[in-house]
């Protein structure tokens, strides 16, 4: 499926895109030949801009180092490849693209939790990681950017009607956090200002990740 089609499942899915920021040329230009060219389409397309009522959001993954550095401290993935934030969820998950690898990490901070499949840790062109951006989009299912409670109840929608709809700045969590002692439940669930909590958050709890990330060699760009 050519780009069109491919986000046009995407878009079936979770709506047309709102909250759009302009993404400026100068990034454009920063990230060409970097990140795969079927993102830039996309931005192209909607900026930096929020889908499924807040469920899934691009984003400027400049804003997003500091955390990516905080978040891989003290696991192997900065040896293994340089990550880059390109889609975060209303719950503060983020997904991030590999300059060497393509789209196939995310971290979880909610439940310090580093995610990646062993077939996500290769050395990949950039041809081939455009085929894992499109894959990511036209996959994208509605619950897969929700979080269970306690019950193993979806909250997205709850939070959404409970707390009001997210800012691009902001992510729904709870207080007290999981790695605090706390419940995951409606009734412990804010509205927060997404980088504070979640630099926060990695200040209770250093990330669980998958341990054959460990015997991974480094991949450089070929």
């Amino acid at each position: 499926m050519d780009d069109d089609q491919d986000f046009a499942l995407f878009i079936e899915t979770f709506g047309e895109a709102s909250g759009h920021a302009a993404v400026p040329e100068t990034s454009f230009t920063r990230w060409a030949g970097i990140l795969p060219e079927s993102l830039l389409i996309y931005w192209r397309r909607d900026g930096w801009a929020s889908y499924g009522n807040g469920r899934l959001w691009t984003v400027n993954p400049e804003e997003y180092g500091g955390l990516v550095g905080a978040w891989l401290a003290g696991t192997p993935f900065p040896l293994i490849d340089t990550y880059h934030v390109f889609a975060r969820s209303g719950f503060g998950r983020f997904y991030l693209c590999g300059e060497a690898s393509g789209a196939g990490l995310s971290i979880d901070p909610i439940r310090s939790e580093v995610s990646a499949l062993q077939n996500c840790l290769r050395h990949k062109s950039l041809g081939q990681q455009d085929g894992g951006i499109k894959a990511f989009f036209a996959c994208a299912e509605l619950d897969d950017f929700d979080l269970a409670d306690e019950a193993e109840e979806l909250l997205f929608e709850r939070a959404l009607n409970r707390c009001g709809p997210l800012l691009a700045d902001e992510m729904y969590g709870f207080e007290p956090a999981l790695a605090y002692g706390g419940e995951a439940s409606i009734s412990n669930l804010r509205r927060l200002k997404l980088h504070p909590h979640l630099h926060m958050l990695r200040e209770f709890a250093a990330p669980a990740f998958p341990r054959y990330a460990i015997d991974v060699k480094p991949l450089a760009r070929k």
